[in-house]
């Protein structure tokens, strides 16, 4: 940016101005019984002060021997906002449904609490003039300057939006029209210069975060800061957010290292077990998971309620069968449940008051299909990985290698290269797709 012409004025005296953050006036001393002037200081000439970079100005004016109060400001220089500085944070583009019961706003459905949030992932502050959505909605940034680390977001429906998350959060503006496709779709931003800072598609799919398709959850980039922008289209740069409608204007809290590692479904006999859920303690830390609940519905999360007192070591497994969350199979309560084994299921762990910040929290969600008797579903590599089929059933203990074949797809020829000569001396006509 161009340098800014910084001037000063005061009714009387001597104005004593610094550039480096400190007093232009030394405390009192025993020696002198006076405050003295700081050897940082500037004595004010009356003319312009040229400031390029980030600065405080600080100033007094001296009148005799009395100094007059500080006063002072802060200058930031800004950047133009670019791929290397502005990323995506946070996309809401399935909203869970608003309940009026909860605070929503009357009237309101579901796309009216959409939002987009971007973040300043660069060093300096950077100003968005003229940054424009130029595929998936209709919007375009005014004299909107971020500092390093601070966030803002774009909204569909800035009243319901504002009864969902309150009125504290930097919003830059509403959606000229349209909003963002439940079903996933491609987003592009170009900087003022119409260079892309934001190309990609996502989807509302696997390998895509399932929570945050309707489900409460939204997408968040694991890392805004080492991400690169051009990356944006790989599913592992996402995960669902923690907090239930997510966290626009701050950073999520993240996955808390608890998840669901394993379960059983598919308990036909000679199987001995019931249904199971396993939970698996992957932090440094001890949980309490007292009062957090398992189901198996994203509709109705609060069904069987984990034990006050359960607590989970690092690195500690724990297991939940029918005889928790379906004692009385026969004669099931309403929020009893059972895992499926021939449709496949869902298991949802979540936390009413997440680590009692008044906000619920999805702790962990996995999905899975029709299970063979007997046979688990867990994450492989054990803990962090995604959910398949395993080799054999290890509740308790660390997840067995995957369950593969017996029939597998050995070979894909997804991209041919261009035919050979021999081969066009044989068909003139042949193409790579052909191939």
């Amino acid at each position: 940016a161009s340098p800014t012409q910084v001037t000063i004025s005061a009714p009387s005296g001597t104005i004593y101005y610094t550039l480096d953050g400190t007093d232009p006036r030394l405390p009192a001393n025993s020696t002198s019984g006076s405050n003295l002037i700081s050897p940082h200081a500037l004595m004010y000439d009356g003319g312009s002060i040229s400031i390029s970079t980030t600065t405080t100005v600080k100033a007094r004016a001296l009148v005799g021997t009395n100094w007059s109060g500080l006063e002072e400001q802060e200058y930031i220089a800004e950047q133009p906002a670019t791929a290397l500085n502005l990323a995506l944070g946070e996309i809401n583009f399935n909203p869970h449904d608003p309940d009026v019961l909860q605070g929503d706003l009357p009237g309101s459905n579901n796309d009216d609490y959409e939002f987009v949030e971007f973040v300043n992932k660069g060093g300096n502050a950077i100003n968005l003039n003229n940054v424009q959505f130029t595929d998936g909605i209709d919007f375009t940034f005014g004299n909107v300057v971020l500092v390093p680390g601070q966030r803002v977001v774009v909204v569909k429906n800035q009243a319901a939006f504002e009864t969902r998350y309150g009125t504290g959060i930097n919003v830059a503006g509403v959606f000229a029209a349209g909003g963002l496709s439940n079903a996933g779709e491609q987003l592009k931003v170009i900087d003022a210069t119409g260079t892309d800072i934001v190309d990609f598609s996502f989807d509302d799919n696997d390998p895509w975060p399932e929570r945050a398709d309707g489900h409460g959850g939204t997408l968040e980039l694991n890392d805004v800061n080492t991400t690169l922008n051009a990356d944006y289209h790989k599913w592992y740069h996402w995960r669902g957010s923690t907090e239930y409608g997510g966290s626009p204007g701050t950073a999520g809290v993240g996955p808390l290292g608890v998840v669901v590692n394993e379960v059983l479904t598919n308990t036909t006999s000679p199987v001995v077990r019931s249904d199971s859920i396993e939970l698996l303690n992957t932090s440094t830390g001890i949980v309490n998971l007292g009062g957090w609940y398992l189901s198996d519905s994203s509709n109705q999360y609060l069904k069987y309620e984990i034990p006050a007192g359960t607590t989970l070591n690092p690195g500690q497994y724990l297991v939940f069968d029918e005889g928790d969350f379906n004692p009385t199979p026969l004669a099931p309560a309403p929020d009893d449940f059972a895992l499926s084994g021939s449709a496949g299921d869902d298991v949802w762990l979540f936390a009413p008051d997440g680590g009692g910040s008044g906000i619920p929290w999805i702790i962990d969600d996995v999905h899975f299909e029709a299970a063979s008797n007997g046979e688990t579903f867990g994450r492989f590599p054990n803990g962090i990985g995604r959910f398949i089929p395993l080799l054999t059933e290890t509740l308790g203990t660390q997840n067995s290698v995957p369950r593969v074949g017996p029939l597998v797809i050995s070979e894909v020829q997804y991209h041919p290269s261009s035919p050979s000569t021999a081969a066009l001396q044989l068909d003139s006509n042949v193409s790579a797709e052909d191939l």
